[in-house]
């Protein structure tokens, strides 16, 4: 145990840990921090967002038809409020838009534009974009199953048959998409800076003895290849300490942006979004997690892996870069962001962590045989 802890301590050297730092000072300003300070993004997101949080509070996490039809009246009323609001306004009246439904249907080019854009954009009137918000959530209740009639039609396979399972049990969109497409954003950059993170700390773990001329040494006694397993345990402690302390800090950010009144609906439930399986909101950002602390232990162990065989740091870095490139642009937006899309085959996820997992295994169990001869 001592000799565990000893060799911990030599990964989380101050060196190690400036660095690890200064990576993830850099990526969250360059990948995450906008989507924390900047959520809900603008209009109409930001009303969209706000009558989403309105819905599940008035609603709870499913509507039924008498919800909708609620839904749908209290537009009604918001669209009197706006007629009334715009026939107090002269300027509206002289210009024949004295009603809602007149300024909804103006043509692009129509003059009378610039009198549209003075309170969607000058004034910044709330309740127009709040009207525009609720219409398009309506146009989505109302058109979701001829979009899912349409996939339907284009689908083969299990994907048919899961079209088919969410059309017939009413499973499609009702409630907007900004709190589910805000958390894929952040949950994907965050996977990166902790992965990298993971990488920065697990390298040196065998090439520092290697660079001293250690190894060798190590490696001719039995109490020294037993060193071997004492460090690939240390890794994979490193490792998940890592991952543990960066995602209590990303997630404390995240509470920031106050998605929590979203976390008992079903994911199927956002507009926009089909998935293979049923959770819930929070349920899928544990999954989301679960899925990054397997890639930060597959990397872990392929760097360790790397550490062993490497002659120097330089070589150390430029091999590992395309596996760095391959996370950034194919393992996270398919392992990670898409990881329950429904366009996306069933098949792929479970499949690809099971192959990566059982490889790095395998390297670190074929490193040890080679070393115990």
């Amino acid at each position: 145990m001592h000799v565990l802890l000893h060799e911990i301590r030599k990964l989380f050297s101050w060196r190690m840990l400036l660095i690890v730092f200064l990576a993830n000072l850099i990526l969250y300003f360059l990948l995450i921090e906008f989507h924390i300070t900047n959520f809900p993004n603008g209009r109409p997101s930001r009303d969209l967002y706000n009558i989403g949080v309105e819905m599940i509070d008035k609603y709870g996490t499913y509507m039924d038809e008498k919800e909708i039809e609620n839904f749908i009246n209290v537009y009604k009323a918001k669209v009197k409020e706006a007629d009334a609001f715009l026939q107090s306004r002269k300027e509206f009246v002289d210009a024949h838009l004295d009603s809602y439904e007149k300024l909804r249907h103006l043509e692009f080019g129509d003059e009378r534009m610039e009198l549209s854009n003075q309170i969607m954009f000058d004034e910044n009137v709330d309740l127009f974009w709040k009207l525009q918000a609720r219409e398009y959530i309506m146009e989505e209740i109302q058109t979701r199953e001829t979009y899912l009639a349409s996939y339907l039609n284009e689908a083969k396979g299990a994907q048919k048959e899961r079209y088919q399972e969410l059309l017939e049990r009413g499973r499609h969109g009702l409630y907007p998409s900004e709190a589910m497409s805000n958390y894929q954003d952040f949950i994907s950059n965050v996977a990166i800076a902790i992965i990298i993170s993971v990488i920065i700390i697990i390298s040196p773990i065998f090439i520092k003895d290697r660079t001293s001329q250690m190894l060798e040494l190590q490696y001719t006694t039995k109490k020294g290849r037993a060193l071997f397993k004492t460090k690939v345990a240390a890794g994979v402690m490193a490792a998940i300490i890592v991952m543990t302390v960066l995602f209590a800090i990303y997630f404390s950010l995240y509470s920031l942006n106050h998605t929590s009144m979203f976390f008992n609906l079903p994911i199927y439930l956002f507009t926009w979004f089909e998935f293979w399986y049923d959770v819930t909101f929070f349920q899928y950002i544990v999954i989301t997690v679960l899925a990054i602390y397997i890639l930060g232990m597959v990397f872990a162990l392929f760097s360790m892996f790397f550490s062993n065989r490497m002659a120097n740091y330089v070589s150390l870095i430029g091999i590992q870069i395309p596996f760095i490139i391959a996370l950034i642009a194919v393992l996270i937006p398919y392992l990670v962001r898409r990881l329950m899309d429904l366009d996306i085959p069933k098949w792929i996820a479970p499949t690809s962590y099971t192959v990566m997992a059982l490889s790095s295994v395998i390297l670190v169990v074929l490193l040890w045989v080679c070393m115990a001869k």
